[in-house]
């Protein structure tokens, strides 16, 4: 797997659902890459409908505020 294209959707999908994305729409997008077996995007979308699950909006802003700051620092 790569790491670097997971986290990419990870971040997508939080910045998605931190401005309103409905989440059904989010799993149903994550079925058609399964569908396409594009499981990297699969995992980085499932990683951040998890996070949504169990975390606040303040928290999910800081997970994804975390995420892109790694990903400035490299």
């Amino acid at each position: 797997m790569k790491p670097e294209l997971i986290k990419q959707f990870q971040v997508e999908a939080l910045r998605d659902i931190l401005n309103g994305e409905d989440i059904n729409n989010l799993h149903y997008i994550m079925r058609e890459f399964e569908k396409e077996e594009a499981f990297e995007e699969c995992a980085g979308i499932k990683k951040a409908l998890d996070s949504a699950l169990c975390k606040t909006i303040d928290e999910l802003e800081i997970e994804y505020l975390e995420l892109i700051n790694k990903n400035h620092e490299r």
